[in-house]
């Protein structure tokens, strides 16, 4: 623990017993890696970028909205909160629908009859969770 914080966050355990996961699923650790290295770089520039434009169309107009402090910061926080949750999901869905497309090509071109009806059973399954 720092300072009465726990030292892994859930987040951080979930993430780990994903990663553990894939690799006891079979994918090599390395190679994996070589993948999250892509996203890892990709996620840093759409966080730059992301923050800049909180800070310039959301925070800035904050400052000179002549509120308290308190209520400035606390409507700052917020705001980024669903910053957060709203890029979040973007990227995710986003994902979800290209590695499906992905795939679909992959299996109309290469898959087994079986498999192919099995990603559409399954697609139609989640339609309501990925594209």
């Amino acid at each position: 623990m720092i300072t009465g914080e726990p030292r892994f966050t859930s987040a951080d355990v979930r993430a780990v017993k994903m990663l553990l996961s894939l690799i006891g699923g079979g994918v090599p650790m390395e190679e994996f890696m070589d993948v999250a290295r892509v996203q890892l770089e990709a996620n840093d520039a759409v966080a730059k970028g992301a923050v800049d434009l909180f800070l310039r169309y959301v925070r800035e107009p904050l400052l000179t909205s002549h509120l308290s402090q308190k209520e400035e910061a606390t409507r700052m926080v917020a705001s980024f909160r669903l910053m957060l949750q709203a890029v979040s999901e973007l990227i995710a869905y986003n994902f979800q629908r290209v590695a499906l497309e992905k795939l679909t090509k992959e299996l109309a071109d290469e898959g087994t009859r079986s498999e192919r009806a099995a990603l559409r059973r399954d697609t139609a399954r989640r339609s309501t969770d990925v594209a």
